[in-house]
């Protein structure tokens, strides 16, 4: 089954941070400790329909990718 899906495709960016230290003024400051990049919008439908089996077919801006 083909599965058309109309959208943008972006791309997701989670950073996991850790408390590195409190000031006396009550300012944390952070740690990265992890980055994760990721497809958003109808790039993760895509891959989702993808995963199930089915053939997705993105169409962007007019045009079919």
């Amino acid at each position: 089954m083909k599965v058309a899906i109309v959208g943008d495709v972006i791309i997701d960016e989670r950073v996991a941070l850790e408390v590195d230290h409190t000031s006396p003024e009550g300012l944390p400051s952070y740690l990265e400790v992890g980055r994760r990049v990721t497809l958003g919008g109808a790039g993760n439908v895509a891959r989702h329909i993808a995963r199930l089996g089915s053939h997705p077919l993105l169409v962007h801006g007019g045009q079919m990718m």
